[in-house]
């Protein structure tokens, strides 16, 4: 018996592969729309005695791959069919009138069973492929298993592939993931996670903390929470998350005697948010326009050998030689070889003078111009 039924579901699969090989496009423009509902019928028949022989036989066959030829051939019948009906109403495509530009298609995230992101997935998944009336329920059940993964994908991928398994799935993740305490919950944890700044705050860094507050104090209005009360709460909890600056810029600007309001708060944080980005900008762009100019100083310090000695470790002020030798040498030493006689170097500059104030007798004292000398 159980060979009779293997050589069955065999020949259900040779089937379905039949009429997929067969449905090619010419074949399909050739067809009569009465035709391509009997080929309809037929494959839905065929794929229904399929899954009642795989129940019974109980092997380990995958029917992934039989599956996806089934659904293939749904999918190509029904849009033939509802391209001509649109055609012979006299009906033109919404994407044809409302626009010639051609919008981007809607992609529906993947829900992978985190709960604040349960209603937004089910609210877009219904929205696209649920109230979609050409598609039937084993084609949205088939939809509906391919935008889960994890834990909801694990809820549902045994059940059969029937219209009836349908419901049954939206039921069960409904049942799981749709629980509004659960939910009210992850959004504080989020508010009281929030990352705290250390040192200085930046633009960027204040819009994102901004951005995260009104996103989850929108999400709690939303599910019945009075968050209107919670001002002194999250002003408080806010504050210990900002930078010591930013705090302490608001506590000179808000009124001792006045209630916190958490609106007020993000105004102030939106306007420092604005200030600092425009610092930002403004110094961006002195870099840029106004570069750096070098101070270069008279000195140049390069290697030189001793005038005197003929060393290259000192100068002639530091030279031994020129120490020991007599008051008379030095002088013509210095004037043979045209030295300065403050600085003991050879260059161009000439002699100064200042006055110091300071001395009694206003003396008039020479300095190079190749030194600075603060006077007293």
């Amino acid at each position: 018996m159980e060979k009779v039924n293997i050589h069955k579901r065999g020949t259900c699969k040779g089937t379905l592969t039949r009429m997929k090989n067969k449905l090619t496009p010419d074949y399909i423009k050739e067809c009569s729309s009465q035709m391509l509902s009997l080929m309809e019928e037929r494959i839905r028949t065929c794929f229904g005695e399929y899954e009642q022989l795989n129940s019974v036989i109980g092997d380990d066959e995958d029917p992934t791959e039989t599956e996806e030829c089934f659904f293939h051939c749904i999918e190509l019948i029904r849009c033939a069919i509802s391209d001509r009906n649109r055609v012979g109403d006299g009906q033109v495509r919404t994407n044809i009138t409302s626009s010639k530009v051609k919008l981007p298609d809607v992609q529906i995230k993947p829900f992978d069973g985190n709960y604040l992101e349960y209603r937004p997935f089910i609210e877009m998944f219904t929205a696209l492929i649920h109230n979609d009336t050409m598609t039937d329920d084993v084609q949205k059940l088939f939809y509906l298993r391919s935008y889960l993964k994890g834990e909801p994908y694990d809820f549902i991928k045994n059940l059969p592939v029937v219209g009836t398994s349908y419901v049954e799935a939206l039921t069960i993740l409904k049942n799981r993931y749709d629980n509004t305490c659960r939910i009210i919950y992850e959004h504080i944890f989020c508010l009281f996670d929030l990352a705290g700044m250390e040192g200085y705050s930046n633009a960027s860094s204040l819009r994102q903390l901004i951005s995260q507050v009104k996103q989850n104090i929108a999400a709690l209005k939303n599910l019945g929470e009075a968050v209107d009360q919670w001002d002194n709460v999250m002003v408080c909890l806010l504050i210990r998350k900002i930078d010591s600056e930013s705090s302490k810029a608001y506590y000179l600007q808000h009124n001792n005697n006045a209630k916190p309001t958490l609106s007020e708060f993000l105004t102030f944080l939106e306007q420092r948010a604005f200030a600092l980005e425009s610092m930002e900008g403004k110094r961006e762009t002195q870099s840029v326009s106004m570069p750096r100019k070098l101070q270069v100083s008279n000195v140049v310090v390069k290697e030189a050998k001793c005038l005197y000695c003929g060393k290259l470790k000192h100068k002639v002020f530091a030279c031994p030689a020129f120490m020991l030798a007599t008051i008379d040498e030095r002088l013509k030493f210095v004037n043979r070889n045209s030295l300065c006689k403050i600085c003991l170097n050879s260059h161009k500059g000439r002699l100064s003078f200042i006055s110091s104030a300071k001395t009694v007798n206003k003396a008039i004292i020479p300095y190079c111009t190749n030194l600075v000398i603060k006077i007293p």
